[in-house]
Parts: structure tokens; C-alpha cells; sequence
């Protein structure tokens, strides 16, 4: 009866032992296998531009020039012949100018004008840059033979921020920056930017439209998105695993306690 129970009982302990080396191995797969899943990002969704690009830019955004608006700061010079009669036009930008677009520029008021000396009022909402600088130029030639006019932005500025390599605010001195133009300001996506997951936060004075861009696709080509306008804000979302990722050295940690644990459970079991 004695012997009977003995080795009963050491039938039962070795199964034990058998069934807990696998549960243990088990859960120790699942949890490094949980971690490389976590991890690992598929290649498709890095892979930008997927599809087929578009063969041309349709005429009418080749041609594209953004509009002033009520709002707008504008810098004016004015050229002529003889800038000795007139000393109180601006006639060149000067070297090492510090001062902010609002000291430096006018601003096109609520009804889109704008007051200069000698020609009053002008009307430049509605104008792009090029219509706006013939416009001035016209009114200027009732006073002053031969005037060179030069119009320029001083506001237009564009914000970049989340999964970048250098997040923030960047001034656009062309009207025409693309929208992979302005990513490329800002140094592109950083390895844990999710190209599929980017805002484009578009302001006006009156509300604010939010459009999803998928940078995996052609769809940045899309009119709405390809040239980038004044005070856009651009947000790349980041991938899951940047999550996990705050939490590697815990991570580390725990996966070297459990190898530790594993390896003296392993010994304990083999030496009985």
C-alpha cells in the first residue's frame, strides 16, 4: 500500500511538473509574441505615395495664387525715379530689420483696404499678389513717374506639430508651398509619425475645417491639399506602439526578471 502511494505520488508530481514547464513556456511565448506584434509596423503602412500619381497638375492650380483677405499683413515699397520728393515711401527692406510683420507691413482692414500716403485707400481683398501690385502701381502713376511697386506677405506663417522632426511655426515666403513641402520644413515624420494619420487644420475668420490626409496615398496631390495656405496648422499622429514604447526600460526589466525567474524554476525543477 506504502509503495502503491509512492509512486502514485510521483506519477502525480512529475505530470505537475511536465503540465507547468508548459503552462510557464507558454505564457512566456505569448508575451514575447505580444511584444513583437506591439512593436513591429507593416511596410505598407510606411510606404508613401502608393497608387498611381497623378500624370499632371490640372491648369487652373498651376496657375494657383492665394488671394488677400481681410486680416492680411502686407509689406509696400515703392521705386521712382526721384526718391528725394518722396522720402516717406518705403523704397527697399532694410538690412537687419527685426521688427515684427505688424510694425513692418499694413494691415488690410475689416472692408479690405488699406491706406497709403499719396493714394489714400485701396481696395486689396479679393486681389492676389500679382493683381494687387498693378492695382497699386496704377494709382501710384498719378503721382509719381515711373513707380516700381513691390508687394509682399509678411503673415504667412505655417504650424507643425506631433510625430515631426522639428515641430513648429515656420514663415512660408511663397504663396505656392506645397502641402510634402511643408512636412519637409518641419524635417519630415519622425519613426513613430503614422503617415496614414495626419490633420490638416485649416483657419479662416470665420471657422475652421479639419481634413484627414493619407500620406500612403495620392491623396495630398488632391486640390484641396496640394499648395498650403496662411496659418494651416499640420498635426502627424503617432503610431500605438510609441505608447508602448514609453514603457520600454519597464518592459526590460520585466522580460529579464522572467528570464531570470524561468531559468532558476528550470534548475529547481531538474535538480528533484
Amino acid at each position: 500500500m506504502l509503495f502503491r502511494d509512492i509512486f502514485f505520488s510521483n506519477v502525480v508530481e512529475k505530470a505537475y511538473q511536465k503540465n507547468s514547464k508548459r503552462i510557464l513556456g507558454g505564457r512566456i511565448v505569448i508575451f514575447f509574441a505580444l511584444m513583437f506584434i506591439f512593436a513591429c509596423t507593416p511596410q505598407k503602412k510606411l510606404v508613401y505615395f502608393q497608387g498611381q500619381m497623378p500624370p499632371t497638375i490640372p491648369a487652373e492650380l498651376d496657375t494657383f495664387r492665394l488671394k488677400l483677405q481681410p486680416g492680411d499683413i502686407v509689406a509696400i515699397y515703392v521705386q521712382n525715379l526721384n526718391p528725394e520728393a518722396f522720402p516717406y515711401l518705403q523704397s527697399e527692406v532694410q538690412a537687419g530689420d527685426n521688427r515684427n510683420a505688424y510694425e513692418r507691413g499694413y494691415v488690410i482692414d475689416k472692408d479690405g483696404n488699406v491706406e497709403l500716403l499719396l493714394i489714400g485707400k485701396v481696395q486689396l481683398a479679393g486681389y492676389n499678389l500679382f493683381d494687387a501690385k498693378n492695382i497699386l502701381t496704377e494709382k501710384f502713376k498719378n503721382y509719381i513717374a515711373e513707380p516700381v511697386v513691390t508687394i509682399k506677405r509678411l503673415d504667412f506663417k505655417v504650424t507643425l506639430l506631433g510625430e515631426v522632426n522639428q515641430p513648429g511655426t515656420y514663415s512660408v515666403s511663397n504663396e505656392r508651398m506645397r502641402f510634402t513641402e511643408a512636412l519637409g520644413l518641419a524635417g519630415g515624420l519622425t519613426s513613430f509619425g503614422n503617415p496614414k494619420k495626419i490633420k490638416l487644420i485649416r483657419l479662416n475668420q470665420q471657422e475652421s475645417t479639419t481634413i484627414e490626409v493619407d500620406l500612403t496615398t495620392t491623396e495630398v496631390f488632391d486640390p484641396e491639399l496640394l499648395y498650403i495656405k496662411p496659418n494651416d496648422i499640420i498635426y502627424v499622429e503617432p503610431f500605438k506602439r510609441k505608447a508602448l514604447s514609453t514603457v520600454n526600460p519597464a518592459l526590460t526589466t520585466v522580460s529579464t526578471i522572467i528570464s531570470i525567474a524561468v531559468l532558476v524554476l528550470t534548475v529547481a525543477v531538474n535538480l528533484k
